[in-house]
């Protein structure tokens, strides 16, 4: 492979996220087109093949650390092929997690700041002088009320405090009033009724029924068929017609559309 054709490979390892196979690339191209720096090279590979094992098989660098050596190969193969190559994602991806490194680190710092500043302070404060109490006073002004010349010996001794503003005594204060008990309103069960068809002769059309003694809840009425609406209730209905020969009819209503037929005579 030629100079071009290797720089070319190595850029694409990279942009791939091979960085292991970037570096032996990047070997090659030295010994073949930058004998100067094959060194270089050669350090470069060792130092992040080692930081790789370091991490994967024996833990004993963090994290942060194995992308320090990932972003320090990276640069160090830019440097060696002589030149920048174009923003890739695995470079942008580099200097993302080397920019979140040196955060993390400064986090630290400052939080190992401020814990020790919060372990001198205490030691700092001795010395200072304890804040002195400052007693409030009330400095609302309040006016006796004057005396009456007949007044009592006792009303003299002990006269009344007024506001400012009304010149009056100020209202007692009410202790342990007690709440007024007021029971709880029930509410009304709501009353079930029923629709029932009322049959009568054509000579009692115009005549008034009559249930359980009480004037029939009419809802329409014609001429044979009476519809009314009657409360329920557990005893039977008393049904009947008040035109002279009163003949009721008992019978228990227990749902809608229930037909009562009343004779008239």
């Amino acid at each position: 492979m030629t100079k071009e054709e290797l720089k070319i490979s190595i850029r694409k390892e990279l942009e791939e996220g091979s960085v292991e196979k970037a570096l032996t690339s990047l070997i090659m191209y030295a010994q073949k087109s930058a004998p100067g720096q094959l060194e270089d090279a050669t350090s470069l590979r060792a130092s992040f093949l080692n930081a790789k094992r370091q991490y994967e098989l024996k833990g004993v660098i963090t994290k942060p650390e194995y992308d320090l050596a990932f972003s320090k190969a990276v640069n160090g193969i830019q440097a060696i092929l002589g030149g920048e190559h174009s923003e890739s994602a695995a470079f942008q991806s580099t200097r993302k997690k080397s920019r979140t490194l040196l955060y993390i680190m400064a986090a630290v710092v400052a939080i190992a700041i401020a814990s020790s500043g919060y372990f001198l302070w205490p030691q700092s404060k001795e010395g200072l002088p304890a804040d002195s109490v400052v007693e409030m006073k009330d400095t609302s002004e309040k006016t006796a009320a004057r005396i009456p010349e007949g007044a009592k010996e006792e009303e003299k001794k002990n006269p009344v405090i007024t506001q400012p503003a009304t010149g009056r005594p100020p209202a007692p204060v009410a202790e342990n009033q007690p709440k007024a008990n007021n029971p709880p309103v029930k509410e009304k069960p709501s009353i079930k009724t029923f629709i029932v068809k009322v049959l009568v002769n054509a000579d009692c059309a115009d005549s008034e029924i009559y249930v359980d003694g009480k004037p029939a809840d009419v809802v329409e009425s014609t001429s044979l068929v009476k519809t009314i609406r009657v409360a329920q209730k557990d005893k039977a209905h008393v049904f009947e017609i008040r035109d002279g020969n009163q003949r009721p009819v008992t019978k228990l209503i227990h749902s809608d559309g229930q037909r009562v037929a009343i004779p008239c005579n």
